[in-house]
């Protein structure tokens, strides 16, 4: 009789064990993830530069001519501003505990740029860079779809940014090139929908604070003063993951 009855104790008991251990399996195995993203960012440093030019008078249109946006005959406004869209972004996530994690971003910055004219000078500015991100991020099951919930997460942390900056003008064709980096902060709040139990899809919404940066060449400033333009932007991508 004791025998049947601990026969039947390990019958009950057996499921629940494999049951705990495909869970524990599963958590572990999403415990590293990585995306590759591709979106786009609002404009980034052109509205700084473009406010720049206006103060210090490179705002004159000229009667005709060409510009960033191609060549015409009717009058060419300025300033003028063109930027890249499609940039891309890696994100690498750990989690520690169901809830709570790490995440790098590495990825592109806003690329442009911007143009001015003023008593028969062109002025043309260029820009582009790339942003570290190192964020805490916290996760919530957003479904209670089992084993593999849709996820819900945000994330906050620094943000650095290394820009080049690359200035020409028609005056002397001289061309100047500047490095510089700026500290910041990131807010990202994203959405995972899994998919054949290792794969992800992941739309993410990030913003990109970074204060305002002195825009200066080393022979050559903005009319009678720097330029002042803020980096800050924001950014929307998606991306496909796959979790380790």
């Amino acid at each position: 009789m004791q025998q049947r009855q601990l026969l039947a104790l390990v019958l009950v008991s057996l499921p629940c064990t494999v049951s705990a251990q495909a869970a524990e399996v599963a958590h572990t195995l999403g415990r590293l993830s990585v995306t590759m993203y591709l979106g786009s960012t609002s404009r980034g440093a052109s509205s700084g530069l473009e406010e720049a030019m206006r103060v210090n008078g490179y705002d004159e249109a000229e009667s005709r001519g060409c510009d960033i946006g191609g060549c015409g005959f009717g009058p060419v406004r300025h300033p003028a501003s063109a930027f890249k869209g499609n940039i891309k972004q890696l994100s690498v996530r750990y989690r520690f505990r169901r809830s709570i994690g790490a995440e790098l971003l590495l990825g592109e910055a806003p690329a442009g740029r911007t143009q001015g004219f003023r008593d028969s000078e062109t002025l043309d500015l260029g820009y582009t860079g790339s942003v570290i991100a190192p964020l805490i991020s916290f996760e919530i099951p957003a479904t209670r779809t089992k084993p593999d919930p849709i996820v819900f997460s945000l994330g906050v942390g620094p943000a650095f940014l290394r820009t080049r900056w690359e200035y020409l003008t028609s005056e002397n064709y001289e061309r100047d090139v500047v490095n510089t980096t700026s500290t910041g902060a990131a807010g990202a709040a994203t959405i995972g929908w899994p998919f054949l139990r290792i794969f992800h899809l992941d739309v993410s919404a990030q913003y990109r604070w970074f204060g305002g940066s002195t825009v200066r060449a080393p022979r050559w400033s903005l009319g009678d003063r720097p330029a002042h333009a803020s980096a800050s932007h924001g950014y929307l991508g998606a991306g496909i993951g796959v979790r380790f």
